[in-house]
């Protein structure tokens, strides 16, 4: 075999362990470089000196993108919707068929105010009030998607608005309860009223401490 031929297979060979190393899984990895060289580290771990010590990677947990109510999440829209391919004929007006202009595609299957408290119960304005229980106006009367999306949000608890300062002086008048002592200070609304129930009509969370 001549020299351009030991050169050849030379490089092929190299190519070779080139694409294999860079290729395989780490613990393999380390094994193949550590049968031609000495003092290899693992991945992950630096050399100091006659030490390994290993290099603490920091990670980060993900941050949700979305929020999805549990029933969408769970693709489960039964819960809250008539899913039926007939429903646009149940409410037939007497003596004749619907227009199509009668179809209510995803029509809810009882009133919004009676629907969240099938599943989140202790919101129940009738259950609270023989508890001697305040109740919040919007969920007194079942308006729960006056500050909650019923779908998907940016926000946790499916909130409309990420701060509730900005949520709730869509309703509370924001020039009238800023200007109070009390509610100078950046704080979150939450950081003392339940956003739900109370012991008295300012739903104070020192009064009362609701449960979420």
């Amino acid at each position: 075999m001549n020299h351009v031929s030991k050169i050849f297979i030379l490089i092929v060979v190299a190519g070779m362990f080139t694409v294999f190393v860079a290729g395989c899984e780490k613990h393999t990895r380390y094994k193949v470089l550590t049968f031609f060289f000495t003092g290899v580290p693992i991945d992950g771990e630096t050399t100091d000196g006659s030490k390994t010590v290993v290099a603490k990677v920091k990670r980060k947990r993900p941050v949700p993108q979305i929020f999805l109510h549990g029933p969408k999440a769970a693709g489960e829209c039964f819960h809250c919707h008539d899913t039926t391919s007939t429903q646009s004929f149940r409410n037939v007006k007497k003596g004749g068929m619907p227009s199509f202009s009668d179809i209510k595609p995803g029509r809810l299957v009882m009133p919004l105010k009676e629907l969240c408290i099938t599943c989140h119960t202790s919101k129940s304005a009738d259950l609270r009030y023989f508890e001697n229980l305040w109740v919040h106006g919007p969920i007194a009367e079942g308006y729960c998607t006056s500050c909650h999306d019923y779908h998907q949000t940016k926000y946790r608890y499916m909130l409309l608005r990420e701060n509730t300062r900005d949520l709730c002086t869509q309703c509370h008048a924001e020039g009238f309860i800023l200007q109070t002592e009390e509610h100078k200070s950046d704080e979150e609304c939450i950081s003392c009223h339940n956003p739900h129930l109370g012991a008295n009509r300012l739903l104070l969370r020192k009064d009362f401490d609701e449960v979420f």
